[in-house]
């Protein structure tokens, strides 16, 4: 009975790591596709609006950069990236 019990507790501390490297192996590679997707878009963006934002202070300017950048990734590259790489994700 009692090799049992220590048979059951091995046997969900293993399923628990499992599902916990899973987990992290996912959010790693959402990281990833993050990092992939934003890099450009920020290079971008930030290249197109220097001409506005040059002139500005960088409280102001920075401003200015996350009002574009933050829309511009949320509705459109990260659900753009995540398709493309959707594949790779499930896996």
């Amino acid at each position: 009975m009692i090799l049992t019990g220590h048979f059951v507790t091995a046997l969900r501390s293993l399923l628990f790591k499992l599902i916990m490297l899973t987990l992290k192996k996912h959010r790693m590679k959402r990281l990833v596709v993050g990092w992939v997707a934003l890099y450009p878009t920020l290079l971008i963006i930030l290249y197109l609006l220097g001409g506005i934002t040059h002139r500005l202070s960088m409280p102001l300017a920075t401003l200015v950069e996350v009002i574009v950048i933050v829309p511009v990734t949320q509705w459109i590259v990260y659900p753009t990236a995540e398709r493309v790489f959707a594949k790779w994700l499930s896996h």
